[in-house]
């Protein structure tokens, strides 16, 4: 579709000979209209960008002069109160031998005054401070006392100590005072005052950064976006004429610039990257500090102007090939009208309106078809993801007999081939019990991870395997195979299944082995026949493999018997009959022992099948006294039962008890459950009439309301669920006889159609009544 798409775009928007003849001599027309413009743009940035430089390199010069008049000024006025010769009572020697404390007050007003009158006669100073070394003590021209642990600034205290002769220049720093007035980036002198050769006093002095930027430094002019700034040898900013990037950091290009240029007096740069712009620069290196003078001046600023003037150039030069446009406009709209029908076709979605296209149809047929492969390439994904899922819930459902063989519906690559009649069907079984006393519940996780792969892996050599796992520990692997295999090879396949489980996880299992003969059509037929193998596990034992041939007549009619009694009292306790329901265990258990000779393996085998189809039933009843680690604890304490009458004490004590007591623990009273079993009695002798709540409800002398709130509150189900599942019981036992039509059925049981009969039937077995006869036949 898109290649189709493209390649009708591409024939639409090709031009006619005469067309392309007009658009070349109107090209030819204006290129050296166009070329005369962006040479005369290109020649004048050229002189403007060698002016700017020049003219910078002399305001750098300027900026370095006045910089150092003014940090000379600050040095001679500190240089005449701590001249070590002088005999003037302002020299401030005199106060190193005297302690600035409250007692001392009339030396600490002196020296106050000194440094006040000291101050004002320098510039841009936020505060200056006389620092005693014998004492330790520094007083500002504010008039504060600090020792030198309460001073804000120990980094000059220790600077102080480490002068001899000269003076001590110290980077910016940022913020070093406590208040909030000078919180401002500060510029730092320290000046020795020597006595006996020895540095017994520093005056220090503080400079407004800011305040020295914004009066010394003056940005190239005319240039919009200019600035002029000093850095020390590490690309950081001393002084800038934009105050606010005063205490950042240049740049990586500055401090690169800076190495490289050590031993030069300036150096032009014509385009040196600055905050992200192209930035014409020009670089002073001081010659009596560490500092770099940069003055920048963005490179948009020399081509402003000039670009004008290309573009009036280039704006002849367009207008002379608009002309051609317009002509060529009149010409290419039939074969263009196509594609703008074409686009209007798929605009009318709200997702493809969004697309935007500024109107041109072509951009946003693009757009569409990336846009429709992004989503086509999303969609293969997640698809990928679900496939497995669903091709395991429709194989699911195929074994279960819920649907019937729809290959396609497996996806495009099918999973049975029409030539694959043959399948082999394997339910692998393992020991849960034992995994549980052995392993967590993530641990089991993971082992039932891996017997999947060993299932694919081990059976790929024989087809396409197929392997789902219908409920935990308990594995169905589907082979479709072309040719037949016999019994024997049948068991082989699954004793080399169990030995890798045996030897690479060391997992018991049971397996089961069916096959279908007719494909597709035939699994579930062979699903029933391997699930019927399976209740007799407990008769083989762990690690078998066993096929239908390998079941004995007696005792399949032994495990058929145990089947029934197990379907009796799982109705029983659907019924919430719990004391009928214990009295069926009893009589099973009395089976067992008369009919069977019960082993250890028996035990373990078959009763925790039994607790599990009791847990089952009692979860359909709606009353759920056993939760998940209730039910783990139910079969860890059941295996390790080994005999008999601790099986009978197990279910007796552990869970009839429980039932009983969760059955009385909901608050219904005796009278109210009185009235229900009469109620169910009722049922129970005439299940086979005309049945109704109304009618039930005048036994009891209630309401039809009342007797269905009531009814509901005792026994966990609805009046009318009760009397269907009662029914539908009663359906199974009548299609035991042969000879009783499946119409006689529907009518016994006061249904008024077949189909209905049927469809309430299938709801409650999952079979057909037809498919339930044809089982029990098979049995």
């Amino acid at each position: 579709m898109k290649h189709r798409v493209m390649r009708f775009f591409r024939l639409a928007s090709t031009p006619t000979l005469k067309t392309k003849m007009l658009a070349y001599l109107l090209l030819l027309s204006s290129i050296p209209v166009a070329i005369m413009g962006i040479v005369s743009a290109y020649s004048t940035s050229k002189i403007i960008r060698g002016q700017a430089v020049e003219s910078n390199a002399v305001l750098l010069k300027q900026t370095e002069k006045e910089l150092n008049l003014f940090f000379k000024k600050i040095d001679d006025l500190m240089l005449q109160y701590t001249y070590a010769s002088s005999t003037s009572t302002l020299l401030l020697k005199r106060f190193v031998e005297e302690d600035l404390s409250v007692g001392n007050w009339k030396t600490v007003m002196d020296l106050s005054e000194i440094l006040v009158k000291l101050q004002s006669g320098m510039e841009h100073v936020l505060e200056l401070d006389f620092y005693s070394v014998p004492y330790g003590k520094i007083l500002s021209s504010r008039g504060n006392i600090y020792t030198e642990e309460e001073f804000s600034d120990p980094t000059a205290i220790n600077e102080a100590k480490k002068l001899t002769y000269s003076n001590r220049f110290l980077n910016l720093r940022m913020s070093i005072f406590d208040h909030e007035t000078q919180k401002r980036p500060v510029l730092t002198i320290i000046k020795p005052i020597l006595q006996n050769n020895h540095v017994n006093a520093a005056l220090i002095v503080y400079l407004d950064a800011a305040s020295i930027s914004s009066y010394k430094l003056a940005p190239p002019a005319p240039y919009e976006g200019s600035s002029l700034f000093v850095t020390d040898e590490q690309g950081n900013i001393i002084l800038h004429s934009q105050t606010s990037r005063i205490g950042t950091w240049a740049g990586e290009t500055v401090l690169q610039k800076i190495k490289e240029t050590v031993d030069a007096d300036w150096i032009i740069q014509d385009k040196l990257n600055l905050d992200g712009f192209s930035s014409n620069t020009v670089m002073l290196r001081s010659e009596s500090k560490n500092w770099y003078y940069f003055a920048a001046v963005p490179e948009k600023a020399f081509t402003t102007k000039v670009n004008t003037q290309r573009n009036v150039m280039l704006g002849i030069s367009l207008g002379l090939a608009s002309a051609g446009l317009l002509v060529g406009y009149r010409a290419s709209r039939v074969l263009y009208r196509p594609l703008q029908q074409l686009t209007n076709k798929l605009k009318p979605t709200e997702a493809n309106a969004n697309l935007g296209s500024d109107g041109d149809e072509v951009v946003w047929l693009d757009r569409y078809l990336e846009r429709l492969s992004l989503e086509n390439k999303q969609l293969s994904k997640e698809i990928g993801l679900y496939y497995n899922h669903a091709k395991h819930f429709l194989l699911h459902q195929l074994l279960v007999g819920n649907m019937p063989h729809q290959n396609i519906l497996l996806g495009e690559q099918e999973t049975f081939s029409d030539h694959c009649f043959f399948i082999p069907l394997l339910i692998v079984d393992l020991n849960r019990i034992r995994m549980m006393e052995s392993y967590s519940q993530r641990d089991c996780s993971l082992y039932y991870y891996a017997v999947d792969n060993i299932a694919m892996e081990l059976l790929e050599e024989y087809g396409k395997p197929q392997v789902i796992m219908i409920q935990p520990g308990m594995f169905v692997t589907i082979v479709p195979m072309e040719n037949r295999l016999t019994a024997e090879e049948l068991r082989g396949l699954g004793r080399k299944l169990q030995e890798a489980l045996l030897g690479y996880l060391k997992l018991n299992s049971f397996i089961a082995v069916s096959y279908s003969e007719t494909g597709t059509d035939g699994l579930h037929e062979a699903y029933e026949e391997a699930s019927s193998l399976l209740r007799c596990q407990f008769l083989a034992g762990d690690n078998q493999v066993m096929l239908i041939h390998d079941l004995e007549a007696s005792v399949s009619m032994q495990a058929d018997v145990l089947f029934h009694s197990e379907s009796e009292i799982a109705a029983a306790i659907r019924l919430r009959q719990w004391n009928e329901a214990e009295e069926l265990f009893q009589t099973l258990a009395d089976t067992l022992q008369e009919s069977f000779h019960i082993s250890e393996d028996i035990l373990r085998g078959y009763f925790p099948q039994l607790l599990g189809t009791i847990i089952k039933s009692v979860r359909l009843a709606q009353q759920n006294p056993f939760d998940a680690a209730m039910v783990q604890e139910l079969l860890l304490h059941l295996a390790k039962c080994r005999t008999l009458e601790e099986v009978r004490s197990f279910f007796r004590n552990r869970v009839f008890a429980a039932l009983r007591q969760e059955y009385e623990e909901t608050g219904v009273s005796s009278e109210r459950i009185l009235l229900v079993e009469q109620v169910q009695d009722y049922i129970h002798k005439h299940y086979d009439t005309d049945l109704s709540l109304q009618q039930c409800a005048e036994q009891t002398g209630l309401t039809p309301f009342d007797l269905s709130r009531m009814f509901k509150q005792v026994t966990g189900v609805n009046f009318i669920d009760y009397l269907i599942e009662f029914r539908m019981e009663k359906a199974k036992l009548l299609l035991t006889d042969p000879n009783m039509r499946i119409q006689d059925i529907t009518d016994k049981l006061r249904y008024s159609s077949m189909q209905g009969f049927m469809r309430a039937f299938k709801k409650s077995t999952g079979m057909t009544p037809g498919q339930y006869r044809s089982k029990l036949n098979k049995g």
